[in-house]
């Protein structure tokens, strides 16, 4: 056999399948170390599957010093369907396994996997149950965030097993840890390591609208997000729904605390400054109501070394947001944002509430008062206005007058770093995927199990999909689909679009402003011929930049 370069060789197994990789292992030392690097790089634990799998990687010093990366995946598999008021039996094995992953120290890509349904379990005859509710949500976030940290220690390993009721011999005859050799699930060396874990990635996917300050105010949680390794960040937020009234949805409180709070929390000054790539988005329309004021994120210098940014479902409505995307990035280095991606956002025309609307205005910033920066409130609805549905009906109406020429304009002018910008929808109902094996990476298995499509919710990933090709056109033969996902949709009625919100209409009080919700009430508005020119303006510009960066890049 003609020997050949290790960069050749680690080439090939790049793209060699899992199984073949381990086949590998068992040729010579050479392949074995090269194959063992890539068939464990990305290693998973899942409610599903056996967990003693991911422990016995992370006792082996040999193979959890090559794992770069790590899927946490609750979802416990086709046997069980959520959300439909059957009985759920909590993963004990998988929540026992999980806090293994302090035991590798060499991790830098970490992908959280949540069901789509979250809220207060209201099962019954108004309403279905929830499985994973905000406190087994925050028994998985919080003992993640404590072992990334360098924070799990024996004293909490303990209480961990007594809270979930295991250590006994029992469980450990069902091949769980008994209560006196919990320690043997360790490694060799320090059972309880307390180096931080310096992960440069954090996705999570269906993270609950809901803000949970017992996790947010944690020194582990605090410690992880200020870790300047921390460059990544992409998030695909759900909100419960009020399943026997859909429109009510919109009433429920826990989502309106959820987006005040991020600029604090998940979005705090300590992770803003050093954020490259951020992905945000909801599964629910965002921005105005609930309110995100991304003003208040590291005020004053916002995210200064952002390269890209994805939204999905952001509202936007108000001048200042106009600047504010212009003013990302200015001092990564390059110019300012290089890469914007606008999943389904759309801009609002007009708005028909309960109450008035907010006139307050507030300082915001740390510094002497004179340094500090007043921020208007105008065009919000004050704090605590959607908490509790009034007595009286009488819905104002108030038109917005921001346009999309407003924004493309500003954008094509002043962000003169920007190389890639695409405006569209994602394929937010999974429809453009594959049935069967899924190669998605970062957040799925590569399993031929027949899982079906609805089980599957490969819409999860689409947060993490912003940046490839759109869907491929329909050749006549029927719909058109991707094993590996697609990226934004963007066709003529995905662009440029306008929308209102109407809080007397359900199932969502969002609706498109090309369709007159209340007769004459509302104006329809549709992107005119100025919003094409400033679109085209814009892509033309930003594909110049594109083709000269390329050409000037070295080969």
């Amino acid at each position: 056999m003609p020997t050949l370069p290790v960069y050749v060789y680690r080439l090939i197994f790049s793209f060699l399948p899992v199984a073949s990789l381990v086949q590998c292992r068992l040729a010579n030392r050479l392949f074995s170390s090269l194959a063992t690097e890539h068939a464990f790089r990305h290693v998973r634990l899942e409610a599903a599957y056996d967990a003693a799998v991911f422990e016995r990687i992370a006792k082996s010093d040999e193979l959890r010093f090559v794992v770069r990366e790590i899927t946490v995946d609750s979802w416990v598999g086709l046997d069980f369907e959520y959300h439909q008021n059957l009985s759920y039996d909590r993963p004990d094995r998988f929540l026992e396994a999980l806090p293994c992953l302090r035991f590798f120290p060499r991790l830098r890509r970490l992908n959280v996997r949540f069901d789509s349904h979250c809220g207060v379990d209201r099962g019954g005859p108004w309403g279905y149950s929830i499985e994973e509710t905000n406190e087994l949500r925050f028994m998985v976030l919080d003992t993640i965030f404590h072992c990334l940290a360098g924070l799990w220690t024996e004293e909490q390993h303990r209480a961990w097993l007594d809270e979930l009721d295991l250590g006994s011999d029992d469980d450990a005859e069902d091949g769980g840890t008994s209560e006196h050799d919990f320690l043997s699930a360790a490694p060799a060396g320090d059972p309880f390591p307390q180096a931080q874990i310096e992960i440069s990635s954090l996705t999570i996917s269906n993270l609950a609208g809901f803000y949970d300050q017992n996790l947010t105010s944690s020194e582990a949680f605090k410690r992880v997000l200020a870790s300047p390794s921390l460059t990544d960040l992409k998030m695909l937020v759900v909100c419960e729904e009020d399943d026997a009234s859909p429109e009510n949805s919109v009433w429920l409180p826990e989502k309106y605390d959820f987006f005040e709070s991020l600029p604090q929390t998940w979005l705090a000054p300590s992770l803003a400054q050093n954020l490259r790539v951020l992905s945000l988005y909801c599964r629910h329309f965002w921005g105005w109501c609930p309110k995100m004021d991304f003003r208040l994120v590291n005020p004053g210098s916002g995210f200064p070394n952002l390269r890209v940014l994805a939204l999905g479902n952001y509202i936007f409505s108000h001048d200042w947001q106009i600047d504010w995307v212009a003013s990302l990035g200015l001092e990564n280095g390059r110019g300012g944002l290089e890469e914007l991606y606008l999943d389904d956002c759309p801009v609002m025309v007009n708005a028909r509430f309960i109450g008035p609307l907010d006139e307050s205005t507030v300082m915001i910033g740390d510094g002497p008062e004179d340094e500090r920066m007043q921020i208007s409130n105008h065009g919000y609805l004050p704090k605590g206005a959607m908490s509790t549905r009034p007595q009286t009906w009488n819905p104002a109406v108030t038109g917005y007058s921001l346009r999309w020429r407003q924004i493309l304009k500003v954008w094509r002018e002043k962000m003169t770093g920007l190389k890639t910008f695409r405006m569209g929808k994602g394929d937010w109902s999974g429809m453009y995927l594959e049935v069967g094996e899924h190669a998605f990476s970062q957040a799925w298995p590569e399993r031929e199990d027949g899982r079906e499509r609805k089980e599957l919710r490969l819409e999860d990933t689409l947060f993490l999909n912003y940046d490839l090709d759109p869907p491929p056109a329909d050749d006549g033969y029927g719909l058109s689909i991707s094993q590996c996902g697609t990226g934004l949709r963007q066709e003529r009625g995905d662009l440029l679009r306008y929308a209102r919100f109407n809080i007397g209409v359900g199932p969502s009080p969002w609706l498109d402003s090309d369709v007159s919700s209340q007769g004459s009430l509302d104006e329809i508005v549709v992107a005119d011929d100025d919003d094409e020119m400033e679109l085209a303006e814009l892509l033309a510009v930003v594909e110049r930049r594109r083709r000269l960066a390329s050409a000037s890049a070295p080969s």
